[in-house]
């Protein structure tokens, strides 16, 4: 997996060769326990660009969003929220993933599209924060 998970579909940027790649987590993720005591899966964040292919069709922005959801189920994972944004980005995505191969296979599913491309980052809750920190020596 791509240390941050940056995924583009073009030959000049291709971040996740293998001789980039981040083998520290193997793609195990601690189940989180959500407020009804329920396990929640680790929340990754996109920030994700429209291509010039995503341009021409913008109309249809909101089909490829539900197109995403139903792609990310299949693959075990949650498209939690998408926003429109100002700004240096043109969407930011958030979703869910059992572990950071399924999210990755995600990413790159969206991406190889070529409608748009992103950045991913693992997201921390407090709380893992809180383990994290507290490991430090």
């Amino acid at each position: 997996m791509c240390d941050l998970m940056k995924v583009a579909p073009t030959s000049a940027r291709n971040d996740c060769s293998p001789d980039k790649v981040n083998h520290r987590s193997h793609g195990t993720s601690t189940p989180r326990t959500g407020a009804k005591g329920r396990h929640t899966m680790p929340t990754y964040i996109s920030l994700a660009n429209l291509t010039s292919q995503g341009v021409k069709d913008a109309k249809s922005i909101t089909s490829r969003i539900e197109d995403t959801r139903k792609l990310f189920e299949s693959l075990g994972a949650k498209l939690k929220e998408v926003y429109l944004v100002t700004g240096q980005y043109d969407y930011v995505v958030i979703a869910e993933a059992p572990d950071d191969e399924t999210a990755a296979k995600a990413v790159l599913s969206l991406a190889s599209k070529g409608n748009v491309r992103t950045q991913t980052f693992r997201a921390f809750t407090a709380a893992e924060m809180g383990r994290i920190v507290g490991d430090i020596r």
